[in-house]
């Protein structure tokens, strides 16, 4: 069972709910962040594909995930 790592959890919600207005904090908590959940919950909602789904989720998560990297390099950064 894929997760979303807790540390970009709240991020990744937030961006699907930017993509998705009709999407709500509580829809998306009860996924809890598991991957196959969040994908189940866009195609039932929005009739997508799964693999479309799949695909979307991956790239809002690899978002996060590029700009928690950039905000640790920066922090990094600043301390030197």
């Amino acid at each position: 069972m894929e997760m979303i790592s807790k540390a970009k959890w709240n991020d990744v919600k937030t961006d699907l709910m930017k993509a998705w207005s009709d999407l709500t904090h509580d829809e998306l908590d009860l996924t809890g962040g598991n991957v196959q959940s969040v994908v189940t919950l866009l195609q039932k909602k929005f009739g997508m594909a799964r693999e479309e789904a799949a695909t979307k989720l991956m790239e809002l998560a690899a978002m996060v995930e590029g700009d928690q990297s950039h905000k640790e390099e920066k922090a990094t950064l600043a301390k030197h």
